[in-house]
Order: C-alpha cells, then sequence, then structure tokens
C-alpha cells in the first residue's frame, strides 16, 4: 500500500499523539461532527457549536464559521501566511506541498 502524501505531516518524532489522531481524522473526514450525527439519524439537527448560524461540518468548523475561521487566520498569520481557506480539502492539499520537507 502506498504512503499517503500526508503520512509524515501527521506521524512524525515527538508528535503528540492525541493531535496527531485528531489530524489524521480530519484528512480521513472522519470526525464525528453533528452534520454526520444527523445524517446517521443520532440527532435532530445541526446547528453550530459557535452559534453562527451555520451547520456544523469539517468545511464549516475549519473555514466558514466567523469565530473559528478568525482563529485559523491568526494562526496562519503567526506562522508568516497570508491566505484566506475555503474548504478542507483545498487546504490538505496546500497543506501537503507545503510541508513535503522538514519546513515550511
Amino acid at each position: 500500500m502506498p504512503k499517503a502524501i500526508w503520512a509524515d505531516i501527521v506521524w512524525f518524532p515527538n508528535c503528540i499523539p492525541k493531535h496527531s489522531f485528531c489530524l489524521w481524522l480530519t484528512f480521513h473526514n472522519e470526525h464525528r461532527t453533528t452534520e454526520k450525527l444527523r445524517k446517521f439519524g443520532v440527532v435532530a439537527s445541526n446547528p453550530c457549536v459557535f452559534g453562527c448560524g451555520g451547520s456544523e461540518s469539517i468545511d464549516h468548523l475549519f473555514f466558514d464559521c466567523r469565530y473559528t475561521a478568525g482563529v485559523w487566520t491568526r494562526c496562519l498569520q503567526k506562522c508568516g501566511f497570508k491566505r484566506s481557506c475555503k474548504s478542507w480539502s483545498g487546504e490538505s492539499q496546500w497543506v501537503s506541498e507545503k510541508l513535503s520537507g522538514k519546513s515550511f
């Protein structure tokens, strides 16, 4: 089985296992957001936990919610990146290309 292009981003020496596992879930689109739980019939609605009125999904929680998008943008700026993100699939592609070595 070929190695995933993001494997070294998730699993590396001295990684924090809990953080790596959460990132692994994200790359596999397996977080149990209320959007997924609603599809499984576990919950009736899926409002954003930050009260912005959107539906909770991976893309919403990372990029569309006003609160979390602001946090994510500030984190990227502190790392020297001035860019806006719109979807996890686009972001995962970008990060896989940028973090392909031992530095940005």
